[in-house]
């Protein structure tokens, strides 16, 4: 790995032990809700908010809870190593790194906002906001991918049981909500 690779994993390690990214217990909300297995791809730091739906966001707008943080850098030493890994039980959609992905509860059966804040190997800060109504009792994965144009992009899919395997089939209805401009 070169040397400012290893030099922003290390930061990015550091940063997330300064913030105290340690998991959060994940409770199911009352009434009725969704499990959502949240993964990432690449060195990353995301958080993971509910956010009141609007029009257009800022990324210093409150948010209403955080539902996850989690750190990943599938190049750092073991012991240096990343912070997430939480689980509820969900059905594995694929083999991956154990710490690129946690487990969670949404609310569900009505629109609901997340807000997606990540910082990559590079320092740069980044929010996604979308809505999205999952449906109750099912369960779902969302994906955030490293994108050169615009930093991040958020791929939403239920996980589904067909002929005894674990499948993900894409979801539609999300919808993105833009920053406020001006």
């Amino acid at each position: 790995m070169p040397i400012d690779a290893r030099i922003g994993a290390a930061a990015m390690t550091a940063v997330a032990l300064l913030y105290g990214c340690a998991p959060i217990t994940p409770v199911p909300p009352d009434g009725p809700f969704a499990r959502v297995s949240f993964r990432v791809e690449g060195t990353t730091i995301q958080y993971v908010y509910e956010a009141d739906a609007t029009d257009c966001y800022m990324p210093t707008d409150p948010t209403r809870s955080q539902l996850l943080s989690m750190t990943y850098n599938p190049h750092s030493i073991h012991l240096i190593g990343s912070v997430a890994g939480q689980r509820i039980g969900m059905p594995a959609t694929g083999d991956f790194a154990p710490k690129s992905y946690a487990e969670t509860y949404v609310r569900a059966g009505l629109p609901i906002v997340l807000r997606f804040r990540v910082t990559n190997p590079n320092g740069n800060n980044m929010a996604r906001q979308f809505t999205f109504n999952f449906t109750p009792g099912k369960d779902y994965e969302i994906f955030t991918v490293p994108s050169s144009a615009s930093g991040f992009e958020i791929a939403l899919s239920e996980i589904v049981m067909q002929g005894g395997q674990v499948k993900t089939i894409p979801v539609h209805g999300v919808v993105r909500i833009p920053l406020c401009v001006g």
